[in-house]
């Protein structure tokens, strides 16, 4: 999918289904607002602090650990995730924290690939809306 460009710099709202293994799927938004990404940011940012000698260091691991999750959950709007019973999870931060490692590395794969390309796209876009 490809994000849509205006000339009015209109977040593109859209989402897009990622596929992942065992026919699970999540659904991904293709942007974030700049409010959002900055909140992500500072998010990082919280569980560090300086040393005397300027270095930072993590002051609250389990918080900084957790941020990854949030990050994640910035950008998944839903998925069909199932506990053993086939019970549904739900789509929260603490959720996809409480899923096996290996599956939270493919949803965090499937993210970055998702935002590159949703970067990419956007740059061409823009690109050929200035040669017009």
């Amino acid at each position: 999918m490809t994000p849509e460009t205006s000339k009015n710099s209109e977040i593109n709202t859209g989402t897009t289904r990622l596929l992942l293994s065992n026919d699970r799927w999540i659904e991904a938004r293709n942007e974030l607002t700049a409010r959002e990404r900055r909140r992500l940011s500072v998010g990082v940012l919280k569980g560090q602090r300086l040393t005397a000698s300027g270095d930072r260091f993590i002051d609250a691991p389990d918080s900084v650990a957790d941020q990854s999750f949030h990050a994640a959950m910035a950008w998944i709007t839903d998925w069909n995730l199932t506990e053993h019973d086939g019970k549904a999870v739900p789509c929260t931060a603490d959720a996809l924290g409480s899923r096996p490692d290996w599956l939270f590395d493919e949803i965090e794969a499937a993210l970055e690939k998702h935002i590159e390309d949703q970067k990419t796209a956007a740059k061409n876009a823009m690109s050929a809306s200035s040669k017009s």
